[in-house]
């Protein structure tokens, strides 16, 4: 592994660890070939081509600040960090091997039992159904995204009590009891943000310690705590459909509507007035400022019933630009009921507003 890649790692340390009231927790470990960190919940460990006799600690701040500004450089380790630099200037970091005892141990090692193998197609997937998750709630079940590993593969679903989605992430199969995991949304959100090609996922699911690591890319671990809590019984919340019910209709042709519809619509409802007809779909505003939207999308069925119903404009346009396809099926089952929009990976559904 290159410097240069050791810079990015530092980096992205860095912004993990942001300012900690615990002191200990600013400072990055570096142990034989691998570094890590840690914020009490989640931990994430890279390997480096750095040697040490003993493990040490290195403010991140400060290692960051320097590394970041050097292009050409090599380390070395003895009782300090030493970076010599190409015109052969060195600058001397001082190590801590005292309070290594105070650091919290982290699991990086504990979870052994496999779970699925991610792709860049499940990568994807999970990517794509993050946004319906929660970000303004202390409720863990909302702030998680649920994965259920069953007979016909691994499901990832997330939903914030308005909106949910749900789609296929692996192919890896439940051969006896099917297993369920509640997985923080911060620790999915760092998983992405690393852009990984691949992710061998496993877990330590013991009453004592049940968590997750994520091994990405073989260069990298991540492992996190799990939620106790139990996920929805949101199976009951999608709607059974049939095919012959839906609403084929062009999904870039749909969201340059709701863009439209979106930008004279009112905080926090975003609402819009929806006539979905044999021909098309009328989308309506009137804003309380006296500013007016007036709009159409085409669709394709067989369905002849017209119903007249609102959503929400944000969170239907959110769930369009997370859909993979370039079409997608729409299902409207009563003025009163969710709406179903699907593609080939996801299956996303909207509550409506009353009108």
């Amino acid at each position: 592994m290159d410097n240069k890649q050791l810079v990015k790692d530092v980096k992205f340390c860095k912004s993990f660890i942001k300012k900690s009231s615990l002191t200990i927790l600013n400072n990055i470990v570096f142990d034989k070939n691998v570094m890590y960190c840690t914020n009490n919940e989640i931990a994430i460990e890279f390997q480096t081509n750095l040697h040490s006799e003993k493990p040490f600690l290195i403010q991140a701040e400060t290692i960051e600040k320097i590394l970041s500004k050097q292009k050409d450089f090599e380390i070395e380790i003895n009782r300090k960090m030493e970076i010599v630099l190409k015109n052969n200037s060195t600058i001397n970091i001082d190590i801590d091997y005292d309070n290594l005892e105070d650091y919290p141990e982290i699991p990086l090692s504990k979870p052994t039992q496999f779970f699925c193998l991610l792709d860049e197609k499940g990568i994807a997937n999970l990517k794509n159904i993050v946004y319906s998750a929660a970000t303004d709630t202390i409720k863990p079940v909302f702030n998680s995204i649920y994965l259920h590993k069953t007979k016909d593969g691994v499901l990832a679903v997330t939903t914030d009590g308005r909106r949910l989605s749900e789609t296929m992430i692996a192919d890896d199969f439940c051969e006896d009891k099917e297993i369920e995991l509640l997985v923080p949304l911060d620790a999915i959100n760092l998983l992405l943000r690393l852009k990984p090609k691949s992710v061998v996922v496993k877990i330590e699911d013991k009453d004592e310690s049940r968590t997750c690591l994520f091994e990405i890319d073989k260069r990298i671990r991540l492992v996190t705590r799990l939620y106790d809590d139990r996920f929805p019984q949101y199976k009951y919340v999608i709607p059974i459909t049939k095919e012959s019910d839906s609403r084929v209709i062009d999904c870039q042709e749909f969201i340059e509507v709701m863009e439209q519809a979106l930008t004279v619509t009112s905080a926090p409802a975003h609402k819009s007035i929806w006539s979905v007809s044999e021909d098309n779909i009328a989308v309506n505003v009137d804003n309380p400022d006296g500013i007016g939207f007036s709009g159409q999308v085409k669709n394709e069925t067989s369905v002849k019933e017209t119903i007249n119903l609102a959503h929400n404009t944000h969170h239907i346009l959110e769930t369009l630009k997370n859909m993979t396809g370039d079409k997608v099926r729409v299902y409207f089952t009563g003025a009163m009921a969710p709406v179903k929009i699907c593609d080939d990976n996801i299956t996303a559904v909207i509550m409506p507003i009353s009108v």
